[in-house]
């Protein structure tokens, strides 16, 4: 795995998992601001992480380790989605205490989610250097346009 690849992924998953850490935190305390804040710093920082695990990486996976656990990730990333588009939206404070245990919930799927995602890297660390190079390039083609999360179509917006 060229260091390049491997220290872009790892240091955008960090910066993921504080972020999602900061909101479950936030959300623990009812700071419904510092969670929306901190939503709206995730949609914009982690849309292309996003996009390019879900069109690059996960395919890549899936061919290692199966649609079914593959599958799964999708689900995750569209719980974490959910959660940043309910934070974003305004109207956090008018969820009901089921609304907000579900709001929770979700960041938690999504912080475990960022917290074991980063070890899957190993995966794809066999790759030639010119498919290494074609994924470095369709990254930085990703990262480039700078899309944000919440805009993203959940993978069940697309059945």
């Amino acid at each position: 795995m060229s260091t390049k690849l491997a220290q872009m992924f790892l240091d955008e998953h960090q910066h993921l998992t504080r972020g999602l850490y900061e909101i479950h935190q936030a959300l623990k305390k009812n700071d419904l601001q510092t969670a929306a804040h901190q939503a709206e710093v995730m949609d914009c920082l982690v849309g292309a992480h996003m996009e390019f695990e879900e069109e690059v990486f996960y395919p890549e996976l899936a061919t290692r380790l199966g649609d079914e656990f593959v599958s799964r990730l999708y689900d995750e990333h569209d719980e974490g989605q959910l959660a940043v588009k309910t934070l974003l939206s305004g109207r956090v404070a008018e969820l009901d205490d089921e609304g907000r245990t579900r709001l929770l919930g979700q960041v938690e799927i999504a912080l475990d989610h960022a917290i074991s995602c980063g070890t899957l890297l190993s995966h794809i660390g066999d790759l030639d250097p010119a498919e290494e190079e074609r994924v470095l390039e369709r990254w930085q083609e990703i990262r480039a346009r700078s899309p944000r999360w919440s805009e993203q179509a959940a993978r069940s917006d697309d059945a």
